[in-house]
C-alpha cells in the first residue's frame, strides 16, 4: 500500500487548486479520497483526488465544454465564435497546412502572417481593429492590398468588398487609362 499524501491548501496539481479535502467514498477496495478545487475559471468543484493527480479532471468542466482555445481568450467557443478568430485561423490554414487545397494559392506561393500572430490570436484580433478598424458590415471582407502578392501584415491590409476584392486579384486585366 503506498504512503498516505496530505495536501495544503493552496497547492496546484494539474492547474487545479487543492482548496480541502472533504469526506470520500467508501469502496470495497477502501476509501476514495475527495477534495474541493478551485478551476483556473474561477469555479469551485468536488471531486476525486487521484482524477486530478491523474489528469483525468482537468477542471471544473469548462475546458471541456468550451474547448482549451476559448480558455485563452474567450472567442473561440463553439456557437458564438469572433468572425476575427475564424478569419485568423483561415489565414493560418491557407498559409502554413500543406494539406488543405486553399495552401498553393497562399504557403505555396510564399505568403505568410506576420510573424508575431502567427501563435498569438489576441494580438491578431488587437491591431487589425486598432488599425483598420472593425468589419463595416458582411459584405466586406479582409482583403491583402496593396499588395496582393504580399503578406498579410497589417501594413497590407484593408476591409473590402468583394467586388473591390475582384479587382486586386492575380487574375484581373487592368486596363490602363489613355
Amino acid at each position: 500500500m503506498s504512503k498516505r499524501i496530505e495536501y495544503i491548501k493552496g497547492q496546484i496539481i494539474n492547474k487545479l487548486i487543492f482548496i480541502e479535502e472533504i469526506e470520500g467514498l467508501v469502496t470495497k477496495s477502501g476509501i476514495r479520497r475527495k477534495a474541493s478545487w478551485k478551476c483556473y475559471c474561477g469555479k469551485e468543484f468536488n471531486c476525486q483526488i487521484s482524477a486530478v493527480k491523474t489528469g483525468n479532471t482537468k477542471s471544473c468542466g469548462c475546458h471541456r465544454l468550451l474547448g482549451a482555445y476559448n480558455i485563452k481568450h474567450g472567442d473561440a467557443a463553439r456557437d458564438n465564435t469572433h468572425y476575427l478568430y475564424n478569419l485568423w485561423h483561415g489565414i493560418k490554414k491557407r498559409c502554413y497546412n500543406p494539406k488543405t487545397k486553399e495552401f498553393k494559392y497562399w504557403g505555396g506561393r510564399g505568403i505568410q502572417m506576420q510573424a508575431e500572430w502567427k501563435d498569438n490570436y489576441p494580438l491578431f484580433k488587437q491591431q487589425i481593429l486598432e488599425t483598420i478598424g472593425d468589419k463595416p458590415s458582411q459584405q466586406y471582407s479582409l482583403d491583402r492590398y496593396p499588395n496582393n502578392d504580399g503578406n498579410y501584415e497589417i501594413s497590407n491590409l484593408r476591409w473590402a468588398t468583394k467586388s473591390e476584392q475582384n479587382y486586386n486579384s492575380r487574375n484581373s486585366k487592368q486596363l490602363a487609362h489613355v
